[in-house]
C-alpha cells in the first residue's frame, strides 16, 4: 500500500505541476482563444430610405382612389348636379375641376410627408425636383383611376368598397405583401404592369 500511495502522490504531483505550467488560465480565453471585432465599412445610417417608396405609395393610392371617388360620387348626388349637367359648360371641365380638387389637397398632404423625410434624411433634398414630379405623375394617375370608379358606381359606399378593394388587390400582388419571385411565371408577367409596382419601382430607382 505505501508504493502505491507513493504512485499516487508522484502522480499527482505531476498533473499540478503540468497545471501551474499553463500559462493562459483565463476560461474566456481558453473558450474564446481569438477575439475578434466588426466594423462598419460605411457610416452606420438609417434604413428608412428603403421603405419610404413603398410607404408613400401606399398614402397616394389610398388617400387618392378614395378622396377621386368620393369626391365624384357626392358630385353626383348633389342638387346641384342637374343644373351643371344642362348647363353650356363642357363635361371636360367639371372633370377637370375634380381633377384639380383632388391633386391639390393630395399634393398638400404629400408635401408634409416628403418635408418629414427631408427632416430625417436631408441627402434626399438632392432628388426631390425629380421626385416631385414622379410623384405628382404618378398621383394623377391613381386620382383618374378613383374618378374611373366614382363614376361607375351610384353611392358612396359602393364606390368606397370599389376603390378600398382595387387599393388592396394592386396592395396584395406588389412585394409588399408577397415576393413577386414566388409567383407563377404567367401571373408575374401580368403584374409586373401593375400601377403600384411600377410606381413603386420609380420611386426607389429616384431615392
Amino acid at each position: 500500500y505505501t508504493d502505491n500511495i507513493r504512485d499516487i502522490e508522484t502522480t499527482t504531483s505531476k498533473i499540478i505541476q503540468d497545471v501551474n505550467a499553463i500559462k493562459v488560465k483565463d476560461v474566456e480565453s481558453i473558450v474564446s482563444p481569438i477575439k475578434t471585432e466588426t466594423k462598419t465599412v460605411t457610416a452606420e445610417r438609417t434604413h428608412i430610405n428603403y421603405l419610404f417608396p413603398t410607404l408613400i405609395m401606399i398614402v397616394i393610392m389610398f388617400v387618392s382612389l378614395l378622396l377621386s371617388s368620393v369626391t365624384v360620387i357626392r358630385e353626383k348626388l348633389s342638387p346641384a348636379y342637374f343644373r351643371n349637367f344642362i348647363s353650356p359648360t363642357g363635361s371636360f371641365l367639371f372633370v377637370f375641376g375634380a381633377y384639380l380638387t383632388n391633386i391639390l389637397i393630395i399634393v398638400l398632404q404629400i408635401g408634409i410627408v416628403l418635408g418629414v423625410m427631408l427632416f430625417i434624411e436631408p441627402e434626399m433634398s438632392n432628388t426631390l425636383l425629380n421626385l416631385g414630379a414622379a410623384v405628382l405623375i404618378i398621383t394623377s394617375v391613381f386620382i383618374l383611376l378613383g374618378m374611373i370608379v366614382g363614376y361607375l358606381f351610384t353611392s358612396e359606399e359602393t364606390a368606397t368598397v370599389g376603390a378600398i378593394s382595387l387599393g388592396t388587390i394592386l396592395l396584395f400582388f406588389s412585394n409588399t405583401i408577397i415576393p413577386l419571385e414566388t409567383l407563377p411565371i404567367w401571373i408575374k408577367q401580368i403584374v409586373d404592369y401593375n400601377l403600384f409596382v411600377v410606381s413603386d419601382n420609380i420611386l426607389r430607382a429616384l431615392i
